[in-house]
């Protein structure tokens, strides 16, 4: 995923959430393009299966341990992500 998003790998919590901000709004498309369909049918709980929201919260994951930085969802930071449903995150500024 980083591969063709460069930003996604910054340590810079601003650049990274404004890089998942820019991603298209068909995350489930776009993800299933970049060959993850596979990994979203089975690597995921019940309920998560198919889900980009658990794609990100696996990336938010990785970037934590990467960065040492709070969850791009940490609703306690200035930004942050949070998301409505399955589908895309929004950012909140507070």
């Amino acid at each position: 995923m980083t591969e063709n998003r460069s930003e996604l790998a910054s340590q810079d919590r601003e650049k990274v959430i404004q890089e998942i901000k820019n991603l298209p709004s068909n995350l489930k498309g776009y993800f299933q393009s970049l060959g993850l369909n596979g990994l979203m049918q089975r690597a995921f709980e019940k309920g998560k299966q198919s889900s980009p929201a658990a794609v990100l919260e696996v990336f938010d994951r990785v970037y934590q341990r990467e960065t040492g930085d709070a969850s791009l969802f940490d609703k306690s930071q200035d930004d942050y992500l949070e998301f409505s449903g399955k589908d895309k995150p929004r950012l909140i500024r507070k």
